[in-house]
């Protein structure tokens, strides 16, 4: 099953390309399980998120404001602080 990227990650690659005057691209990924490809410029940098998983914009979509707001601040604590621009970074501001 290929992953649709949402306008909220869309939303979110819009604003990290004028904030850092970059040409960072996305596409849905067809390696394993993994959501999207990032590329800079063209080049594939990395693969991000997974399928079997949902992200804050599929939690909007299925559970609402509140659950999702919820799950991000879950999120946000599982996870690490990720170094700027590293692979984990990446899926945490797209998809989270």
């Amino acid at each position: 099953m290929d992953y649709k990227i949402t306008w909220y990650t869309y939303n979110k690659l819009d604003q990290l390309n004028k904030n850092i005057k970059e040409n960072i691209t996305i596409k849905p990924s067809k390696r394993g399980y993994y959501k999207i490809d990032v590329y800079n410029g063209g080049t594939y940098l990395f693969s991000v998120g997974d399928k079997r998983y949902l992200s804050y914009p599929e939690y909007l979509k299925t559970a609402g404001k509140v659950h999702a707001d919820k799950r991000k601040e879950l999120y946000y604590k599982r996870h690490p602080i990720y170094p700027k621009y590293s692979r984990g970074w990446f899926s945490s501001y797209l998809l989270w």
